[in-house]
């Protein structure tokens, strides 16, 4: 654990009995804005954002609780993280933590975006979000598929992963004159 989440976990734990209690909105449970969230194995500092009425919609335990592994490394997917979603090959043992996404008669499995996990990493294409379901986003690959569609070439650059696809752009690709 590095030096500066110990020293930020340590400010936590120290100012979070003075800062205000909310009441979540869906949950209803009491809870702080920011703390300490955890899947039962792994903790991270989480802020919660609020809804309309200025209150989180979820308690950072039950944000916790929706957390979830991925099929193929077995590494944590919290609330709000990018997800990749793979078709496992036939001979694939599918652990019984795999949480499988079928919409559209798909057989894929959610997994995390670490560029050591599955087939090839960093293939975004959505967010696992509250209350614990798959909330898809086209990939860069399905972009770019879209994008050169009839004779143009386009490329499609991501500029910041935290906030695609708002942040992809399609660029058309200079032909060179023969």
């Amino acid at each position: 654990m590095n030096i500066r989440f110990r020293i930020k976990k340590l400010w936590l734990v120290l100012s979070n009995p003075f800062k205000h209690t909310y009441t979540a909105n869906i949950c209803n449970h009491k809870t702080k804005l920011e703390g300490p969230m955890s899947d039962g194995k792994h903790t991270i500092t989480m802020k919660m954002p609020l809804a309309e009425n200025g209150n989180p919609d979820y308690c950072l335990k039950c944000i916790g609780e929706m957390s979830i592994k991925c099929a193929w490394c077995n590494n944590p997917i919290t609330i709000g993280s990018p997800i990749t979603l793979y078709t496992p090959k036939d001979d694939y043992d599918i652990p019984e933590y795999a949480v499988p996404y079928t919409e559209n008669d798909s057989k894929a499995l959610v997994g995390c975006l670490g560029w050591e996990c599955a087939h090839s990493g960093a293939d975004m294409c959505g967010r696992w979000m509250p209350p614990g379901k798959v909330e898809r986003q086209p990939s860069p690959l399905e972009l770019c598929m879209m994008a050169n569609q009839g004779n143009e070439e386009n490329m499609v650059i991501i500029s910041d992963i935290n906030n695609y696809p708002a942040s992809a752009s399609i660029h058309q690709m200079n032909k060179e004159s023969s």
